[in-house]
């Protein structure tokens, strides 16, 4: 519904999210750099970014994006 703007829903009302700036770039890609090779040395679960979005609550519901997360096997398996 809206192309133009990162947009989460937070206690079911939409908001505008802030463009994320090259300093927020830098903290994720260390981030992401240092969990993937903790956990592929481990085969623990899934690593994603790029802001999947995840519900977060509900009732009214809240759907928001992470930067960076973590799913374990045993949470959700393979």
């Amino acid at each position: 519904l809206y192309p133009d703007h990162l947009r989460e829903l937070v206690k079911g009302e939409v908001r505008e999210v802030a463009m994320p700036g090259t300093e927020h770039g830098a903290v994720n890609a260390r981030m992401i750099g240092e969990l993937y090779i903790y956990l592929a040395s481990r085969d623990l679960g899934r690593l994603l970014s790029n802001d999947t979005f995840f519900l977060t609550g509900t009732g009214p519901d809240s759907v928001r994006g992470m930067d960076v997360a973590y799913i374990s096997y045993a949470r959700l398996p393979r």
